[in-house]
């Protein structure tokens, strides 16, 4: 028991049954020191954090635990279904809170110290001889510094791979290699982890007019998803076999397992990529140029009739 309760989500080990799924939890050192780390760099203050970034990291980094510990990760290796729930938590609601918290931020400020701790304190330049000017300190905690330093900024290669990464996991023969190799589903977990913290990252960082770029990329997003979803769910046959032990176990047709997987990404999946399009829109409308402040008055004839007569009682 214990060294199921110690292994990965991979199929046939603790399977999530109907009598007892609340006990198939995964305490794997695999899944649980990643997330630790995770934790470590939560918890920490950064500098530029705002008043609620911290909960945001906190929360996003709460739903990945809930994903690769709790019941839900042996219910991803016994039912099609299950798997797609455990990835809408994967690829979206948790990287998009990480996002929100700036994860990739707080990152980039543990390694712009810890470079700094490394290079030692910056040493004074050598003075200028014959009137030269003197030559700049170089400093090395510069190389984890500025926009390019990190792929988040592009939004358009941040999307592709995020797309790419969610068909090439339910490309049948992949999809059977994550579930039946511990290797290749740590790996591959790791992976659609990393690519959507990009992906969603770079939508959080948009400003500005660069807002709509986002949220055609989000909309795009929704749109081949939607179509992964239909796919799965009008599919004459079921695509994924292995799964279909689990399925009888819990009363279905592996097709209806599927046709299950796949409106989990077609409804509450489209449903979360619209809400988050529709967020930067409003957000982009309120901070306009011409955007009114929040409980500002307008300045109009009402505002300005006092003033007119104030000017017209004044002595000349």
């Amino acid at each position: 028991m214990l060294s199921d309760l110690a292994s990965l989500c991979t199929l046939g080990a603790l399977p999530a049954l109907p009598q007892d799924w609340w006990r198939a939890w995964s305490l794997s050192p695999a899944a649980l020191l990643p997330l630790a780390a995770l934790w470590a760099l939560c918890l920490r203050r950064d500098p530029a954090d705002g008043p609620r970034d911290r909960g945001w990291r906190l929360a996003g980094a709460g739903l990945l635990a809930v994903a690769l510990v709790s019941p839900l990760c042996r219910l991803a290796a016994t039912l099609v279904a299950g798997h797609m729930a455990q990835l809408m938590v994967l690829a979206l609601a948790a990287p998009a809170l990480l996002a929100r918290g700036g994860l990739v931020r707080s990152l980039r400020g543990a390694l712009n110290r810890a470079a700094g701790g490394r290079a030692g304190p910056r040493r004074a330049a050598p003075a200028a001889s014959d009137g030269a000017a003197a030559p700049a300190p170089v400093d090395r905690r510069a190389a984890f510094a500025g926009p390019d330093a990190w792929p988040a900024g592009g939004l358009g290669a941040a999307a592709f791979a995020y797309g790419l990464a969610l068909w090439l996991r339910h490309v049948p023969a992949v999809y059977d290699a994550l579930l039946a190799r511990p290797a290749a589903q740590w790996a591959g977990t790791l992976a659609v982890v990393a690519v959507s913290a990009w992906f969603w990252t770079a939508v959080a960082d948009c400003r500005g007019a660069r807002r709509g770029a986002a949220m055609l990329a989000l909309l795009g997003t929704m749109a081949h998803t939607g179509m992964l979803g239909a796919l799965l769910t009008f599919a004459p046959a079921a695509f994924y076999p292995l799964q279909a032990g689990g399925a009888a176990a819990w009363g279905l047709l592996p097709l209806q397992d599927q046709q299950l997987a796949g409106l989990v990404m077609w409804v509450p999946g489209n449903l979360a990529y619209l809400a988050a399009a529709l967020a930067l829109g409003l957000g982009w409308l309120r901070d306009a140029p011409g955007a009114r402040p929040r409980g500002a008055q307008p300045a109009g004839p009402a505002r300005a009739a006092p003033v007119l007569a104030a000017e017209g009682a004044a002595p000349r």
